[in-house]
């Protein structure tokens, strides 16, 4: 590996560093309004070079990640999902995946500007992860089962640099436009059934154009619904996404699934295709995409989003997820068991837990309480423990009891079992009678 490699390495690493170090110092001196948290999502094309260049060309990326802001120092997490292609005369082959999970840290300069430059540097880790069939495996591992991807992943770790701009349109709302210095190594990947041979390490210099969403700063006038959650479409839209992404990568890294090795090309496939019917199981389309839908639509009640603005993130979480969370094409019907049927599950899961919850209950009572509703509605459960509700006794309960309780109200548990199973029938030849 080139020795500028290692320069990077360090750079990137020590830059994170600071930054944490620089966010924990400024906690107890910078001002409270400065701490801030938000949300990115950027497109990128650009070039690479290194070992897989001239066999792999042409990256696409799309990037997604949710930052710390505190004076003039940021730090966060992301998950980058890319592509590249391969040359005539494999280029009607399927793209490469190449997919990075990394952390963030970034100096701001002239802060309080609405033109603010900055420098972020990164360090994660890599998969790349071809999808042509002309790299599946020969002879498949023992443990392959269907839906498990044929072709074999090359897994490392990257490290890059971030020179950006960001244009503050608004208090909440930014442009951002940056480019990405990006030097990645990944474990020996055979290239022989295109004519090349093996390699493990690349650069990519990438363009890119995205949007930053930042949450009301501290101490800002905002309105808080009946429970004492505040009003922000920034969490609630960022959490939704973030569900969505992290499950692209838990089914990249974990379950190795064929359909996952996502990016901007096969996004803009998907909307080239548009929506087709999904013949997937029964459990599937209609138990886990209801369950899905119903964490877009409490990750927007969670964070004090009302009824028909919640339905609209849950609609919205089901079509990126159908659009950007997998290569497989667009499915009309799980539009309808994710978004409408997550809604109603959602609404079914929060009025649940609403019965639960009591903010003013301490002690036993009131942990009890918090891990019941913890267990039904799941992601206001972490939402009230990130956000110190799960204990504080600072807000009231709600003082319409259609918030909580609601009077006159009925409630069915119904415990069965059903089995359904397709019968095959015998033939059988029917005599024909003499005459």
């Amino acid at each position: 590996m080139p020795p500028s490699i290692y320069c990077f390495i360090a750079l990137a690493t020590t830059v994170v560093a600071l930054a944490g170090v620089s966010v924990a110092r400024a906690d107890s001196s910078a001002p409270p309004d400065s701490a801030r948290w938000g949300f990115y999502f950027n497109l990128g094309a650009g070039a690479n070079s290194g070992g897989f260049h001239p066999t792999l060309e042409k990256p696409l990326t799309g990037e997604f990640g949710i930052l710390r802001a505190r004076g003039q120092w940021r730090y966060g997490i992301g998950m980058s999902f890319s592509s590249f292609v391969m040359p005539a005369p494999y280029d009607k082959e399927k793209e490469w995946g190449f997919q990075e999970v990394f952390l963030t840290g970034a100096r701001v300069f002239r802060p309080g500007t609405n033109l603010q430059p900055y420098l972020q540097a990164r360090v994660g880790l890599a998969r790349l992860h071809p999808r042509s069939e002309l790299f599946a495996m020969d002879p498949l591992p023992p443990d392959y089962q269907v839906g498990d991807s044929p072709t074999k992943a090359s897994n490392g770790f990257s490290v890059g640099l971030v020179p950006g701009l960001e244009w503050k349109l608004t208090r909440d709302f930014s442009v951002d436009a940056s480019l990405l210095f990006d030097f990645y190594k990944v474990d020996e990947t055979n290239l022989a059934a295109v004519g090349a041979g093996s390699q493990s390490s690349g650069q990519n210099v990438v363009a890119r154009l995205g949007v930053r969403w930042w949450e009301a700063p501290p101490g800002a006038p905002v309105a808080r619904d009946a429970w004492g959650a505040r009003v922000s479409y920034a969490w609630a839209i960022g959490e939704a996404s973030a569900i969505n992404f992290t499950a692209s990568a838990v089914n990249e890294y974990i379950r190795n699934a064929n359909f996952n090795q996502i990016s901007p090309r096969s996004w803009w496939k998907n909307v080239k295709t548009g929506f087709t019917y999904d013949d997937n199981d029964f459990q599937t389309n209609q138990y886990i995409h209801p369950f899905n839908g119903s964490q877009y639509y409490n990750a927007a009640r969670a964070n004090g989003v009302s009824f028909w603005p919640a339905y609209a993130i849950t609609i919205g979480g089901a079509l990126q997820w159908e659009l950007m969370g997998e290569t497989h094409p667009m499915s009309k019907n799980d539009m309808i068991s994710t978004g409408i049927g997550g809604a109603i599950v959602g609404e079914t899961m929060y009025r649940f837990s609403s019965m639960m919850l009591d903010n003013q209950a301490t002690g036993a009572r009131r942990f009890f309480r918090e891990s019941g509703a913890f267990l039904v509605d799941p992601i206001r459960g972490l939402n009230r423990l990130v956000s110190g509700r799960a204990w504080s006794i600072a807000h009231a309960n709600p003082a319409d009891s259609m918030d909580t309780n609601p009077r006159w109200q009925q409630n069915d548990l119904a415990v069965g079992y059903r089995r359904s199973e397709m019968a095959t029938r015998s033939s059988t030849t029917i005599p024909t009678p003499a005459t």
